[in-house]
């Protein structure tokens, strides 16, 4: 890859992105919402413009009837109905670019998607299985097993409809769509380490030493060069985040960490002249021999994957 072409694919991540967990039905209509490029919500006899004054004392006794409580004024039915608004109004007030996480009905995959439209439509002509009308438009972007996600994703077992997930999930989430991206002023990277079984201590000291050498060299040419920062998931199939304030020195930085650690073959030298036309400044040999280093491990962790597969 070239370091032109890079940086235009690196995504600048919005702080106002917002996340979302939705298990309609316990997750029965997974495939086809997955198919079809959309996700749906109950309680159909709301309408979309009861969504629309849904703070209203007459939806409220609307939500009522429906839940055939005559006593609305118990206080299990007042919180029951204020459940059900909360949900219908997160469903309404997804953004565009806002993130779906939508389980299978058994939990074991994980769908990943981007909100595509800025308003819930209604399905009048329905052809598949869902019956539920009020829909929300959304580009799948990718189903993960759940034996491949971070652990913490098994913790989502609430059976709410929809739920915000962004304070506990956002980071988790935005590494699974994109392995480099922008946000906050920092640039972000996960390198995947990609193997099944216990990762051996030499390769890790091997990644982190390349990292810190790379990193050392970038800080002394460029005292304005942010501190480098790394966060390891040691859970099979494990990853190691790497975050750096952003700036046109980390983006390089970032670039040579990409390319050396997730293509299998790659022309150190390449790397070396494209990083220094950007940043004369930077020893040409200390960029190689990172390069080196990463691909060394990345094929010496191949392997190790490789043999395990042959027993």
């Amino acid at each position: 890859m070239l370091y032109n072409d890079f940086e235009t694919v690196v995504p600048k991540v919005s702080n106002q992105r917002k996340y979302y967990f939705i298990r309609t039905d316990h997750g029965r209509y997974f495939d086809e919402f997955y198919e079809n490029g959309f996700v749906a919500i109950g309680w159909d006899p709301i309408t979309l413009d009861d969504l629309k004054r849904a703070d209203t004392e007459e939806v409220r006794l609307k939500v009522g009837r429906i839940k055939e409580r005559h006593d609305i004024e118990d206080s299990i039915v007042k919180r029951e109905i204020t459940s059900i608004l909360n949900k219908l109004l997160l469903f309404r007030d997804m953004n565009v670019g806002d993130i779906v996480v939508m389980p299978s009905y058994n939990s074991d995959r994980f769908a990943f998607g981007r909100v595509l439209d800025p308003h819930v439509y209604l399905e009048n002509d329905n052809r598949g299985e869902c019956p539920h009308i009020k829909r929300r438009r959304v580009e799948w972007v990718s189903v993960k097993n759940k034996n491949r996600l971070h652990p913490d994703f098994s913790l989502i077992r609430a059976h709410h409809a929809i739920f915000d997930i962004s304070s506990d999930y956002s980071s988790r989430i935005d590494s699974l769509l994109s392995s480099v991206y922008q946000k906050d002023d920092y640039t972000y990277l996960r390198i995947d380490v990609g193997i099944e079984e216990e990762i051996p201590i030499q390769e890790l000291i091997k990644i982190f030493n390349s990292i810190d050498r790379l990193a050392e060299e970038f800080r002394v040419k460029y005292p304005d060069f942010g501190e480098v920062t790394v966060k390891v998931n040691l859970n099979s199939p494990g990853d190691i985040g790497v975050k750096i304030r952003s700036s046109v020195h980390a983006m390089a930085f970032a670039f040579v960490l990409f390319t050396a650690c997730t293509q299998d073959q790659v022309d150190s030298r390449n790397v070396s002249d494209q990083v220094v036309d950007i940043e004369p400044g930077i020893d040409q040999k200390t960029i190689e021999n990172a390069v080196h280093s990463l691909q060394e491990t990345r094929r010496s962790l191949n392997a190790r994957m490789n043999e395990n597969l042959d027993r």
